[in-house]
């Protein structure tokens, strides 16, 4: 009778310690889902009030609607692509203008894995920017965004190219016209990279 007991505690103790091994491990895979999903971090547009941003600050969850009404939101975005590229210009800018057919050649090779949001804070409507947009052939969205991003983003001139990376942090930020398409083709495959670990570009020479 004594040994049929302690058969019956032994395999008590085995089934008891497969459950526990079963919870344990579930309890890790959850840990892991949700610190990949908190690595993407982002202010809400309701924090915005007298925010400016820097290389290295969190970014905001910005929405912007293009002429044909599709609205793109940076969390959206960041779901399905590896970085966000924020190109400031304006209808008149000379060097805007310059800059965006490079820029659309290393589009056409990168869009599966980045995405552009050329933004008018300035001189633009929905009806210019669409005109604008279909002149020069350009395949990724353009958009009226509000002035104040001219002031929160720290703007001193136009074109302005800044980075969101998978992690939602401002990576990279150049003032001036980017005129060689293998420039934004160094840009866009370093923020792609399978291998990126979050990173502060302050040139694109800087990147081996």
């Amino acid at each position: 009778m004594k040994k049929l007991t302690v058969k019956k505690l032994m395999l008590g103790l085995v089934a008891m310690v497969l459950v526990m091994g079963t919870f344990v491990a579930c309890g890790n895979n959850t840990g892991e889902d949700t610190e990949q999903e908190s690595e993407l971090q982002l202010l809400s547009e309701d924090e915005l009030e007298g925010v400016t941003f820097k290389r290295g600050d969190v970014f905001a969850d910005m929405s912007v609607t293009t002429p044909d009404g599709t609205t793109y939101k940076i969390s959206e975005l960041l779901k399905e692509k590896k970085a966000v590229v924020l190109n400031f210009w304006y209808i008149n800018c000379g060097p805007c203008q310059m800059e965006f057919p490079y820029m659309q050649d290393a589009y056409e090779t990168y869009q599966d894995d980045i995405e552009i949001l050329a933004l008018n804070p300035y001189d633009g409507t929905d009806e210019t920017v669409s005109q604008f947009q279909k002149k020069f052939e350009l395949t990724f969205p353009m958009a009226v965004c509000d002035e104040e991003w001219q002031q929160r983003m720290e703007l001193s001139a136009f074109p302005t190219t800044i980075v969101i990376d998978r992690y939602g942090i401002v990576s990279f930020k150049h003032t001036g016209m980017i005129t060689d398409v293998e420039e934004f083709n160094k840009l866009f495959a370093f923020f792609t990279a399978d291998d990126y670990e979050q990173t502060i570009i302050r040139d694109i020479a800087d990147i081996e």
